[in-house]
């Protein structure tokens, strides 16, 4: 069995797909997530009022671009987030000390 570390570096070599569609892990009531086209287009699930608009994917790091609808106009913002963990069905990011676990609904 390979080492969680190995495992990572093993699939960032051999480019696991990062697009799809990816929910959180179940913690509230509504289902949150985030959809990346093969395009580098993203857009977000009930995350309102973030608005995902594109994504790039730079080694172990992956950008998320977008707007957050604010009552009095838009406001465009850029997340980068480090990918702990990425295989065909998980997904799990880390940003600010918060990590995010998502499952690939797709």
């Amino acid at each position: 069995m390979m080492h969680m570390r190995g495992l990572l570096e093993f699939f960032m070599r051999r480019g696991c797909d990062v697009y799809g569609r990816w929910h959180e892990a179940p913690s509230a009531d509504i289902c949150r997530g985030i959809v990346l086209r093969r395009d580098g287009t993203a857009s977000s699930v009930n995350m309102v009022p973030v608005s995902y608009t594109s994504w790039r994917r730079r080694g172990r790091m992956l950008v998320l671009a977008g707007t957050v609808r604010d009552c009095a106009r838009p406001i465009d913002f850029t997340e980068t987030f480090q990918i702990r963990h990425l295989s065909r069905d998980n997904m799990v990011l880390q940003r600010d000390g918060q990590t995010h676990v998502y499952m690939r609904v797709d």
